[in-house]
């Protein structure tokens, strides 16, 4: 799980905190229902959706972050691993008193 933790925190530290924090809703909710494979292409069509327009180190971060991600989704151990990662993620990021 920590490879995982780390992928996300180097891939979503440089984003908008708010943005980032939208996708992993969004992601974290289909990975949830992943027992039915509609919910594995809507979670390819968001890292998709998560694409930089421009080239450079943020491209080549997408990059290895959406083919990881998409390996571990494809994946019932990983993917439940990735659903901890991303709900440990949120909490160490969320500011506090909101």
């Amino acid at each position: 799980m920590v490879p995982k933790l780390r992928l996300l925190g180097k891939f979503l530290d440089g984003e908008d905190s708010e943005r980032g924090k939208a996708f992993l809703y969004k992601l974290l909710q289909l990975l949830r229902r992943a027992d039915k494979k509609i919910n594995i292409a809507r979670c390819a069509y968001l890292l998709t959706r998560l694409e930089p327009k421009e080239e450079g180190a943020k491209k080549r971060a997408y990059g290895e972050f959406a083919k990881q991600t998409y390996l571990w989704i494809t994946d019932g151990k990983d993917r439940g691993e990735l659903i901890t990662a991303i709900q440990i993620y949120v909490y160490l990021t969320r500011k506090r008193g909101a």
